[in-house]
């Protein structure tokens, strides 16, 4: 063992012997022939050089890059015929090493196999004309000795670079590409046809511009990286696989090629992981990163980059993928938690189209996540045009209604509980201020709710239904709730509804159909109330507050189109069945068209307008149509139209009339009218008269003997005229089983009666039980007459006279002595 290390250490000695023999012997030769060295190897680097070269001082070096040998060349300058305009130096250089191999000077070969820069920079420019220092790349052209046997060299070795500026600044294709080399190193090998370069970099990058006016990539961005290139010389194609990089201190992974040769592409693809959205942002020109950043990612993704361009000027095609799991979203539009999705980018949506932001899209893939409480998926989301975003996206979810309250903060519904399912499909701006249209298809529907409508303090119970969404238009089907025990079902349409709520809600109209199977119009007094106003505070937070003060807005000014249908109708005493109605809502004011009812084994008919006068009142013009109804039966449903002077227990027979009346209703209903105005226009016929008071007080000056307490009467007819409270009796005849008579004057309900009876005296005829009264006309002559007035008494109730003088009747038409 002992000998084995003696001989190992004598080989050791003589091996180290040997290489400081050699470098000794070496450094006695580069000494010697110092001269022909730097002579040699300027020669060689000025016959492959073309332009007018500039150098400082030139010196051999043994030691500098020992233990290799080198001709350092100071303060090198190449430059072209048009520098003295341009001002850029093609190449510059404080120190320029040219490594020299002893070997191939001894054997007359070329001896330069390396070269290192220090402090140097090439600078490759283009003007906006097309002219172009490049041509110094090309190596001058020697002249061919047939005769003479050339030696060549085995070609560069190595390159080194330490604090090397790169610059190829293309003005006509607005190309600028800054690169600042802090050291590389670049080992050379080659093969037949194929140059592998090994390279170790340390640099920055200030331009990677390709469009200079749409921004650089990667501006301001160290780049630090070991890595091999491979260059096919046939094919004049660079690429490289695998490359690692790390970009500002984050690895990144690179594959690419760029072909020098035919159409000039070139192709790069970067993929990365754990990346922050903010740091790929850095990385984009601003345009795209602006784009980009329409959402913003809180948590770091997975994410590839792919490049593909031409040599020449525009925009490179620029794809970009993305992986996202369990991770915080932020847009404009929302904010999502727990998203987990696939997504990406291109500026290439129209491949006929330069590529730009309005040509660039966004997409999103299989999507989940919660969004305000609302567990929410999505196959496909795609944001086209980054200038002005237009997004097409699904969405589903399953959720509770009472949820949306804090979406919504909505002042006009409030949402209790109940369940709700949406699926649709949604296309339209997500910036809120855009008029541009939306539309939306798909459905939402819900069951079992219970929602408040503040404005009327209405509530709607067991609430259930569909709203179906078909682009721009918006349908409600089979919306079935209760509201204070009436049982409704409702189908709406809102035609383009989606477009004018945001550009002129004022212009929208909603279609209604309304049915119940019973409606009882006194608890739906609350609608004739005066809404309160809503009003969607500036500091509210909810995440749809502008969608909620929309739809609030709506409710506020749209005009609504109802068609109601009731099998049966209620209202305090009235009762109708068969109804139907249509109805225009414009802001507070009522339109009511081709109202139809069956009411008193008749037929009504109304038309009419409730115009708001003040918050507790209506001015109210209607148009009733009665056509063979018991009237009293309508007198007991109106409650007797709040006169006393004829009650429902004392008439009966089949009405027939017109109604033409303006007034002043509570919205309530719980006052009065007042200002009643216009006229009543009838017919009752097969008519009588039950125990009416009036009539038997007759008896106390005429007739005694007769039936006073059922009185038939032929056909009654006349035109009442209403002004205020008080109802103009135009003279009006009356044939009946007890006598005839002319009625006229004024029924007063404020106490004001003054009512003139004429009953001719050939009532004194006898009438029997089986008398059929006929009219012969209420401006026919009746002949000599008693004449008898009405008017109320101290305790209030109508008191008849003898009115020998017959004083009304030059007050009223239609008198007849």
């Amino acid at each position: 063992m002992k000998k084995f290390l003696q001989y190992s250490a004598r080989a050791v000695a003589i091996f180290i012997g040997l290489i400081i023999l050699m470098y000794a012997l070496a450094y006695i030769y580069v000494a010697s022939n110092r001269q022909k060295i730097i002579d040699k190897v300027t020669s060689e680097i000025a016959a492959k050089l073309q332009g007018t070269i500039g150098l400082g001082d030139v010196d051999v070096s043994f030691f500098t890059n020992f233990p290799k040998v080198s001709v350092v060349f100071k303060d090198v300058s190449i430059r072209d015929s048009l520098y003295s305009q341009h001002k850029h130096s093609f190449f510059e250089a404080k120190k320029l090493y040219g490594h020299v191999s002893l070997v191939n000077l001894i054997q007359g070969k070329d001896p330069l196999n390396g070269l290192r820069i220090d402090d140097g920079s090439l600078y490759l420019y283009t003007d906006t004309s097309g002219y172009t220092n490049s041509y110094l790349f090309t190596p001058k052209k020697k002249e061919v000795d047939t005769t003479a046997t050339t030696k060549n060299s085995d070609g560069f070795k190595s390159l080194r670079f330490k604090k090397f500026r790169f610059v190829l600044d293309n003005q006509k294709k607005e190309k600028l590409i800054d690169v600042e080399v802090y050291y590389a190193d670049v080992d050379i090998r080659s093969k037949d046809e194929l140059l592998s370069l090994h390279i170790e970099k340390n640099s920055i990058i200030h331009s990677l511009a390709f469009n200079l006016s749409r921004g650089s990539y990667a501006r301001e961005t160290s780049f630090e990286s070991e890595f091999d290139l491979t260059f096919d010389k046939n094919l004049r194609k660079l690429y490289f696989k695998e490359m690692k990089v790390l970009l500002k201190g984050h690895p990144f992974v690179f594959d690419g090629e760029f072909n020098f040769a035919g159409d000039k592409t070139y192709k790069l693809n970067i993929a990365t992981k754990q990346v922050k959205d903010t740091f790929v942002h850095s990385l984009l020109t601003p345009k795209i990163a602006k784009g980009i950043s329409i959402v913003k990612v809180e948590k770091p993704v997975d994410a590839q980059a792919h490049l593909i361009g031409v040599l020449a000027p525009g925009e490179p095609l620029v794809v970009v993928e993305w992986q996202v799991k369990n991770n915080n979203i932020q847009s404009a539009f929302f904010d999502v938690t727990n998203a987990t999705f696939t997504g990406g980018y291109t500026n290439e949506v129209d491949k006929n189209a330069r590529r730009n932001d309005e040509n660039s899209t966004l997409h999103v893939d299989n999507f989940t996540g919660n969004w305000e409480g609302l567990q929410v998926s999505s196959k496909r989301a795609v944001i086209n045009d980054l200038v002005h975003p237009i997004i097409d996206c699904d969405l589903q979810s399953k959720f509770q209604l009472s949820t949306l309250n804090n979406l919504l903060e909505s002042k006009s519904f409030i949402l209790k509980k109940g369940n709700g399912l949406l699926d649709i499909k949604f296309h339209g701006p997500m910036m809120e201020n855009s008029n541009r249209n939306t539309s939306i298809d798909g459905k939402l529907s819900f069951d079992n709710g219970n929602i408040l409508y503040a404005p009327r303090q209405m509530s709607m119970e067991n609430a259930s239904g569909a709203i179906q969404f078909k682009h721009s238009d918006v349908f409600v089907s089979d919306l079935k709730f209760n509201v204070k025990d009436n049982y409704l079902t409702m189908n709406g349409t809102g035609k383009n509804l989606l477009s004018l709520i945001k550009s002129n809600p004022g212009k929208i109209s909603l279609d209604w159909q309304i049915f119940s199977p019973a409606l009882n119009l006194e608890s739906l007094t609350p609608l004739l109330k005066k809404r309160n106003k809503v009003v969607v505070s500036t500091a509210s937070r909810g995440k749809l507050k502008k969608i909620a003060g929309q739809i609030d807005e709506l409710l506020n000014t749209s005009n609504l189109k109802l068609q109601v249908k009731a099998n049966k109708l209620l209202f305090k005493r009235f009762e109708a069945t068969d109804v139907n109605a249509n109805i225009d809502m414009e802001a507070e004011d009522w339109n009511l068209k081709d109202v139809s009812l069956k009411h008193a084994n008749g037929m009504m008919r109304l038309n009419g307008k409730l115009k708001e006068q003040d918050a507790r009142s209506y001015a109210a013009a209607i148009n009733v149509t009665m056509n063979n109804v018991d009237i009293n039966k309508v007198l007991y449903s109106f409650n007797n139209f709040s006169q006393d002077a004829i009650k429902s227990e004392n008439i009966r027979g089949k009405l027939s009339s017109n109604v033409v009346m303006s007034m002043n209703i509570d919205r309530q209903m719980q006052r009065e009218p007042t200002n009643l105005e216009g006229f009543l226009d009838f017919s009752l016929k097969n008519g009588a008269l039950i125990n009416f008071e009036p009539m038997q007080k007759l008896q106390f000056f005429l007739f005694k003997n007769r039936n006073f307490d059922e009185i038939r009467f032929a056909e009654l007819k006349n035109r009442i005229e209403l002004k205020n409270r008080s109802f103009i009796i135009n003279r009006m005849e009356i044939q009946s089983s007890a006598l005839t008579l002319f009625v006229k004057g004024i029924y007063s309900l404020d106490g004001n009666t003054d009512l003139s009876m004429q009953v001719p005296l050939s009532n004194l005829k006898k009438r029997g039980e089986d008398y059929k009264p006929e009219n012969i006309g209420a401006d026919a002559k009746a002949g000599p007459s008693v004449y008898i007035r009405g008017k109320p008494g101290e305790d209030g109730s109508i008191k008849f006279k003898l009115d020998i003088l017959n004083k009304i009747r030059k007050r009223v038409k239609g008198d007849d002595e």
